[in-house]
């Protein structure tokens, strides 16, 4: 018998380990201190900011998945990813699971603003909603949920911090489970 929690007529298994995942970001910053953050939306987790990024696929460094995600969510392939800022463990729901996310963040400098083309169905795959440049202000009062929680704090520590120190670690965050109304 699967232990678990009833939402929407699914239940979410929680009697099994998470399943591990390595993921990578890109913490993109114009001329003026903006960070790129991207809009997701899905049925599991409540709508959050983050950077653009996502899974390895087999095979992959951090760094190339990185690359890659930057052409998949950005239709972007002149960005030259950077040092490594950050490391973050934290649990989301995937469909019925629990995953168990093991991320890097690197930095990358840009002075174009647009994204491609045709992102629209790659996108709606992987709930993204919208786009945003955010300055320091903005985010650090942004009323929804931004992953990592530390983001804001972490964008207004970037002009200060030597990139050739060894990356952060932050602190893990457990999933939470997003109350959803059946009417």
């Amino acid at each position: 018998m699967n232990a678990g929690y009833e939402q929407s007529g699914v239940t979410i298994t929680t009697d099994l380990a998470p399943l591990a995942r390595r993921a990578a970001r890109v913490v993109l910053v114009d001329g003026q201190g903006r960070v790129l953050l991207l809009r997701h939306e899905d049925s599991r987790n409540d709508p959050h900011w983050q950077p653009p990024g996502g899974g390895l696929e087999t095979g992959e460094t951090f760094r190339e998945a990185a690359l890659r995600e930057m052409a998949e969510e950005l239709g972007r392939t002149d960005i030259t990813v950077g040092p490594l800022l950050w490391e973050w463990e934290h649990d989301f729901y995937y469909g019925r699971r629990v995953v168990r996310q093991y991320e890097r963040a690197f930095l990358a400098l840009t002075d174009r603003l647009e994204l491609g083309d045709g992102l629209e169905s790659a996108h709606a795959a992987d709930g993204i909603v919208e786009h945003r440049w955010w300055d320091q202000a903005a985010l650090a009062s942004c009323p929804e949920d931004v992953w990592p929680p530390e983001l804001p704090n972490l964008i207004h520590d970037l002009a200060e911090r030597d990139p050739s120190k060894a990356p952060l670690r932050l602190p893990f965050r457990a999933a939470r489970l997003r109350a959803v109304s059946d009417s």
